[in-house]
């Protein structure tokens, strides 16, 4: 276990745009304190489970089971991966972040292992883990080169690389965006919350500073492999739309998801040109 986990340090450098990922953790945990009228709560749950079984399998071809999550937002991809068997180091610059996965691990029972730094300069010796992933991290920043050789330098020989870019481009997430402002307006329409309706201009301005880069596929593949990853693989992630709707639809849209799931399984792990093409997100994996 690498010496540094869970010995806490003042981030020497501000990491590239922390200013804006500070409000996003700050504002993101607000949320959760209010309870919410619509979410995706339920359709999230069946994602990650589905999703967590697949992983299992891509990391259980790595030499051990030491996992470094690199930007682990509120570990919702962690807490899962332990339950099967890994030991995650959760990676993340922002506090606000790192306490919403403390009290997920709480929840849970497990233990966590937290460190607070800014993952292009991660505080570890080469080849520390058996597996590397990051999910939705990738996207916020201009130059990728940069964290893949971080990243692939902590891995170690014959460890597994694998990571998901949210993509700004038009997929299904097009569709989750309109939908659920549709529902959002919808609703609180009905129950004449003005003040609510004027905030969904909000997610605009999200879309504009969310996303530092928009490269093609072919581009985080060519980055990867220049790091030292090899046996490149990539696919289309999460065929299926998700929607922000009231609590009684999410559960029967989840139990729907559900039976669907060996379909879902199926669609991911085709690779196909029309799952990268409509899926939000990008999956590439490989090995050192």
């Amino acid at each position: 276990m690498p010496k540094e986990v869970n010995t806490p340090a003042p981030i020497e450098r501000v990491p590239e745009g922390a200013e804006f990922y500070h409000g996003f953790w700050k504002e993101y945990t607000a949320r959760l304190n209010r309870r919410a009228k619509i979410s995706a709560e339920q359709q999230e749950q069946v994602f990650v489970e589905f999703h967590s079984d697949i992983l299992a399998e891509v990391f259980g071809r790595a030499p051990g089971t030491l996992v470094a999550n690199f930007g682990c937002g509120q570990g919702t991809h962690s807490v899962p991966m332990e339950r099967r068997g890994f030991r995650v180091v959760n990676l993340e610059f922002s506090s606000e972040a790192l306490a919403l996965t403390r009290q997920y691990y709480d929840r849970s029972g497990i233990k966590p292992l937290l460190v607070r730094c800014d993952i292009l300069h991660p505080p570890f010796a080469d080849e520390s883990f058996d597996v590397i992933m990051s999910f939705g991290v990738i996207e916020h920043f201009r130059d990728i080169r940069t964290p893949f050789e971080e990243m692939a330098r902590v891995l170690k020989r014959g460890g597994v690389f694998h990571a998901e870019i949210v993509t700004r481009r038009l997929s299904l997430r097009s569709l989750d965006i309109f939908l659920s402002a549709a529902m959002y307006t919808a609703y609180n329409l009905l129950f004449l919350r003005w003040s609510k309706i004027r905030g969904i201009s909000r997610g605009a301005h999200l879309g504009e500073d969310f996303f530092e880069n928009t490269y093609p596929l072919s581009d985080y593949v060519r980055a990867l492999s220049a790091s030292g990853i090899q046996d490149l693989r990539s696919f289309g992630v999460r065929p299926f739309l998700m929607i922000a709707i009231p609590p009684w639809m999410d559960r029967l849209y989840a139990r729907f998801l559900r039976a669907l799931v060996p379909c879902l399984r199926a669609v991911t792990l085709s690779g196909s040109a029309l799952t990268k093409r409509l899926c939000p997100v990008w999956l590439v994996y490989g090995r050192k």
